[in-house]
């Protein structure tokens, strides 16, 4: 009788021990979930935005607005609304390339690469802004402890921060030959570049991706 009672205080002081393991790694690694605010703001203004015709002048400035109007409560909205204005702007100042290209190829060629590089430059500004947003984007989401379809969902995404660190760099080499040797081919080749990121930025703004495998708190 003795060894059994000795026996079963073991076991209850095993399984005791392995209750608090349980309960500390609980403690120490809590689920990451969206503050009810974060949940309740990033899908309002996501709905919004996805009826939102970003392909036309209008249709982004209704997306602008919707971006700016983006309460900044946390830096996870911050974030949000950073990437958001600096998608409108890079789809905004891209879709104009096309048109200050056909404009300022009635000037003189010597005043050509002038006319057309500030608005180069401002769609490599834009991507920039959208570049260093998504690389604190990825950092926040992790610092928080968001992973799979939900950071994903979220915005942070690695292949996105190279696609953009690929833009930019692309953009500056452009520029660079626009500066050192202005000509139709090269000009063309920028317009092709800059169109297709412009493109790239409008899908963005209107698909990002459902909240749903993301736990949030309850208002």
């Amino acid at each position: 009788m003795h060894r059994l009672m000795h026996r079963l205080c073991h076991l209850i002081a095993a399984a005791a021990l392995v209750s608090l393991a349980f309960a500390a790694s609980s403690f120490a690694n809590p689920i990451a979930t969206l503050s009810a605010p974060e949940y309740q703001q990033l899908s309002v203004a996501r709905s919004q935005l996805r009826s939102v015709k970003t392909t036309t002048v209008r249709g982004l400035g209704v997306a602008i607005r919707v971006c700016e109007e983006m309460p900044q409560l946390t830096s996870l909205l911050e974030l949000e609304r950073s990437r958001c204005i600096y998608d409108v702007n890079l789809a905004r100042t891209g879709f104009q390339v096309e048109s200050t290209d056909r404009a300022c190829s009635r000037q003189a060629p010597a005043d050509q690469a002038g006319c057309v590089l500030p608005s180069y430059q401002a769609v490599r500004s834009a991507a920039l802004g959208l570049l260093q947003a998504e690389r604190d984007t990825v950092t926040n989401v992790r610092a928080r402890g968001f992973s799979g379809t939900c950071a994903r969902a979220l915005g942070s995404e690695p292949r996105l921060v190279k696609k953009e660190a690929r833009v930019t760099r692309d953009l500056a080499h452009l520029i660079t030959a626009m500066r050192e040797r202005d000509g139709a081919a090269t000009r063309t080749d920028a317009t092709r570049v800059i169109t297709d990121t412009a493109a790239e930025a409008s899908d963005q703004i209107t698909s990002r991706s459902s909240l749903s495998a993301c736990p949030h708190a309850v208002a």
